[in-house]
């Protein structure tokens, strides 16, 4: 090898860096020699890097969101409409999809609704029957590797490994077909105009369980969409239904104006989705009658290679005008069950006394906590 080939390869391994911009942050991660300080593991997954940062950046977004949604809206900047029933300075959109209702991702869910820390939610049908599934059965731990037909012969379907006993689907159809016998009716003679989210409303009315996501959304005004309300075991009920007593009608144009509104109305918007696919794209797409929203956080672990909405990249709802292009919106490819529960700890129970005025819901003023289990 000539002097000029060593040369040129040391050119190439030994290259001069450029100066990083200032204030760039220095990778480090927390050491355990400081004890275990679960708040400062917390702190420190900003600079841990990969999906860490990513966290503790979803973390910073969200809580920029709840600073501005508490500075409140002035009277005049208000729209005296029933689309903007939210008068707080950001609007917060929540989505989901429906096996974190089927989770215990439901508990942070409810907790939210619960406290009225979110003012818009977006689900699937199984998002919301599930919800309410669970104040009637339990769901159960299984296994992700047990065999589809074994559980078919005993009745028991599988979510992930989560066990659902069919049992607990003819309960909810126990209890929402006199409901439904009765929405009929008042169609019929009051003229009531129903949509998905009055249909929920109602539930959420209905079920008067303190457990329930839907109920606290009742109860706290916060609208919940949910535009293929008849994808799955609710639409099984409203089929099994319309042939006892037809002529029930949801009208899903009037919900679309009505989110659409949530986000028009707005003074700033923020979006939290969890999952992808319908909700990701039905939160995403009402912001856009706005020119994007201001905060976005998606969690999902889609990938983008395959064109489709559920992976994209949060950049990509730039170029659609779904996400303002002067946002710094943050994605986590991370499990949900994994993350969420960590981002709410930082983010909205962190803020709860602003949030709340230091109110307490009956629900709390029951709650009795367990004591706490010693760790040696």
């Amino acid at each position: 090898m000539s002097d000029g080939d060593i040369s040129n390869a040391r050119e190439a391994v030994l290259k001069p860096s450029c100066e990083l911009p200032e204030g760039t942050l220095k990778i480090r991660g927390y050491d355990f020699n400081q004890g275990v300080d679960l708040q400062a593991v917390m702190d420190s997954f900003i600079t841990t890097g990969f999906q860490a940062s990513n966290l503790g950046l979803a973390f910073q977004e969200i809580n920029q969101m709840i600073e501005k949604r508490l500075e409140p809206v002035e009277e005049a900047e208000g729209k005296k409409t029933d689309e903007d029933r939210s008068k707080a300075g950001c609007t917060i959109f929540l989505g989901y999809t429906s096996n974190l209702i089927s989770s215990g991702i439901r508990e942070s869910i409810r907790y939210l609704a619960e406290h009225k820390m979110v003012d818009v939610i977006v689900t699937t049908a199984g998002g919301i029957e599930e919800d309410f599934i669970k104040c009637m059965s339990n769901t159960y731990l299984g296994d992700f590797k047990l065999s589809g037909k074994e559980l078919r012969l005993k009745a028991i379907n599988r979510i992930g490994n989560l066990l659902v006993p069919n049992d607990n689907y003819c309960k909810f159809e126990d209890w929402l077909m006199p409901i439904l016998d009765q929405m009929l009716l008042e169609q019929n003679e009051k003229g009531t105009h129903w949509t998905p989210s009055k249909m929920i409303n109602r539930l959420g009315k209905e079920i008067n369980n303190t457990e329930s996501v839907c109920y606290w959304a009742y109860k706290n005004n916060i609208p919940v969409f949910s535009p293929a309300l008849t994808d799955g075991s609710l639409g099984d009920i409203l089929y099994f239904h319309s042939f006892k007593k037809p002529g029930l009608i949801l009208d899903i144009v009037e919900d679309i104006r009505r989110l659409n509104g949530q986000a028009v109305f707005a003074k700033k918007t923020g979006m939290i989705i969890l999952g992808g696919g319908l909700v990701k794209h039905h939160i995403c797409n009402a912001n856009l009658m706005r020119n994007g929203a201001d905060y976005a956080v998606f969690v999902n672990t889609g990938q983008e290679f395959d064109g489709s909405d559920s992976g994209a990249n949060p950049d990509e709802a730039v170029s659609w005008g779904k996400i303002s292009k002067d946002a710094k919106p943050v994605k986590v490819y991370a499990d949900a069950t994994l993350v969420f529960p960590l981002i709410v700890s930082q983010t909205f129970a962190t803020h709860a006394d602003k949030l709340t005025g230091g109110k307490k819901t009956d629900r709390q003023e029951k709650h009795v906590s367990p004591p706490p289990k010693m760790l040696y």
